[in-house]
C-alpha cells in the first residue's frame, strides 16, 4: 500500500454512541467527521437508533449495526457481529485507518477488524472510565475486570490520543503501555461581531443588567459536574457583600432539581437563572460575550468543548486544581485555578472580578492559547493519520 501526501484517505470512526444520543464523544466524532470528510472519506460505524424515523442529515456516511436498548444507561448498545448486513457493508470497504472512540462493542470490533486487515488503528480516551465504573459497580473486583477489558482495547491500538497532559497521566495510570499523542478538542463556534442587539435581547430575557457581574455555566446538569459547589460558593460570595451578580446556567439534566433546591436553600433565586438548553448559537454567543467568568468546578471531565467556546469569546474559566481540564491552564494567565474547597473557590472568583484589566488580559490569552476550530484541527488530524499510516507500511 502506497500513501501519498495528497491521498484521499478512507477513515473509519467506530463509536458505541451516536445521534440522537448526545454527549462529548458524539460531539467530537461529528466535529471531526464534518471536516475530515471534506479532505478524505469518513465512515461512522455506530449503533442503529431505536427510532426508525430518526434522520441524521449528515454529509459523511453513517453505517449502523443492530443494537439493543440498555435502559439504565439510556442508550443503545451495538451488536455488530450479529448484523449480517452490517458485516457485508464493512467487508466491501477499503479503509486506510481506523479510529475508535469508545472501548466497548464497537471499539473491540474496530480493533479486531484492524488486526485482521493490518489497518493502522488509533483510539481516543474520552472519559474517566474508572470513575464511571465505580459509580455503577460497587465492588472493586468488578471495576478491575472492566478496566482490564477496556485497557486491552487501548493497548491494542497503534496510538492512543487524548486531550491534554492531565488526560495522558490518567491514561498511563490506567495501565497503558504504548504511544500517546495529545490532540486537543475544538469547536464549531466562531467569533460573531456586532452582538450588541443580541446582548440587549438576552439581558431583557434573563433580567441581566450592565452593573452586574455575570457568571455562566454551559453543559449537562450532571452531579459529577459539581455545580452544587458553585451554588454554595456564590452564597458565601453574597454573604461577603458581593451581591451584584447573576449566575446563568445553560443546559438541562438529572441534577436540575437538586440545583434548584440548593438555589432556594441559599436564597439565591434572584441571582441564579436557569435557561434550559439553548440551541440558538447566536444567543449562546451573546451570553458568553456578556459573561465575566465561566465557572467550571468539574473534576470529572477529561476535556470540554464549552471551555473552548468560552475562549472563543475571551471569557476566562475558573477551574479546580487537579482537574484534567485545567492541565493546560496557568493561573491568572489564560484562566483561573482554585483549590478544591469553597473558601479558595470564593476567593478566586472575587479576586478575578475585582481586577477588570487583569480579567480582560486573561480572557485574551485564553483565546490565543485555547481556541481552535474543527476545521483547523481536522487538517492537523489528517496529517497525523498520514504519518501513522506511513509508519505502518
Amino acid at each position: 500500500m502506497e500513501i501519498k501526501d495528497n491521498a484521499k484517505l478512507n477513515i473509519g470512526f467506530f463509536s458505541d454512541v451516536f445521534y440522537p444520543y448526545v454527549d462529548g464523544v458524539v460531539s467530537v466524532v461529528n466535529g471531526l467527521a464534518n471536516y475530515l470528510d471534506k479532505i478524505g472519506k469518513v465512515y461512522v460505524f455506530c449503533p442503529r437508533p431505536r427510532d426508525k424515523k430518526y434522520k441524521y442529515n449528515k454529509h459523511y456516511e453513517i453505517i449502523n449495526c443492530k443494537s439493543i436498548k440498555i435502559p439504565i444507561l439510556g442508550m443503545d448498545y451495538p451488536r455488530p457481529k450479529k448484523d449480517k448486513a452490517f458485516l457485508n457493508k464493512i467487508a466491501n470497504l477499503d479503509l486506510d485507518i481506523i479510529h475508535i472512540h469508545s472501548p466497548f462493542a464497537m471499539g473491540a470490533f474496530g480493533l479486531e477488524l484492524a488486526k485482521q486487515k493490518n489497518i493502522p488503528i488509533v483510539a481516543t480516551l474520552h472519559s474517566q472510565f474508572k470513575k464511571d465504573f465505580k459509580r455503577f459497580a460497587k465492588l472493586n473486583s468488578i471495576v478491575k475486570i472492566l478496566m482490564k477489558k477496556i485497557m486491552a482495547i487501548f493497548n491494542g491500538a497503534d496510538e492512543v490520543w487524548t486531550f491534554n497532559s492531565g488526560c495522558k497521566k490518567t491514561l498511563y495510570e490506567y495501565g497503558f503501555k504504548g504511544k500517546c499523542r495529545l490532540v486537543s478538542n475544538a469547536t464549531e463556534m466562531t467569533p460573531i461581531l456586532n452582538l450588541e442587539e443580541k446582548i440587549k435581547s438576552v439581558n431583557e430575557e434573563y433580567g441581566l443588567t450592565n452593573t452586574e457581574h455575570i457568571f455562566i455555566f454551559v453543559g449537562r446538569l450532571y452531579k459529577a459536574k459539581n455545580n452544587g459547589m458553585t451554588i454554595k460558593a456564590l452564597s458565601v460570595l453574597k454573604q461577603r457583600g458581593v451581591t451584584n451578580f447573576k449566575f446563568v446556567i445553560v443546559g438541562k439534566g438529572e441534577d436540575y432539581r437538586n440545583l434548584k433546591k440548593l438555589v432556594t436553600k441559599y436564597e439565591l433565586e434572584k441571582n441564579v437563572v436557569f435557561t434550559g438548553i439553548i440551541h440558538d448559537r447566536i444567543k449562546l454567543a451573546a451570553l458568553l460575550e456578556r459573561s465575566d467568568l465561566f465557572l467550571f468546578p468539574s473534576l470529572y471531565d477529561m476535556s470540554s468543548i464549552v471551555q473552548i467556546e468560552a475562549a472563543c469569546y475571551k471569557t476566562p474559566v475558573v477551574f479546580l486544581k487537579g482537574a484534567n481540564t485545567a492541565s493546560e491552564i496557568t493561573h491568572e494567565v489564560n484562566g483561573f485555578i482554585s483549590n478544591n474547597n469553597i473558601t479558595d473557590y470564593v476567593n478566586t472568583i472575587k479576586a478575578a472580578i475585582s481586577d477588570k484589566e487583569k480579567l480582560q488580559k486573561v480572557g485574551e490569552q485564553a483565546h490565543k492559547d485555547l481556541y481552535v476550530t474543527w476545521s483547523q484541527l481536522a487538517d492537523k488530524v489528517y496529517a497525523e493519520y498520514l504519518e501513522i499510516i506511513k509508519a505502518k507500511i
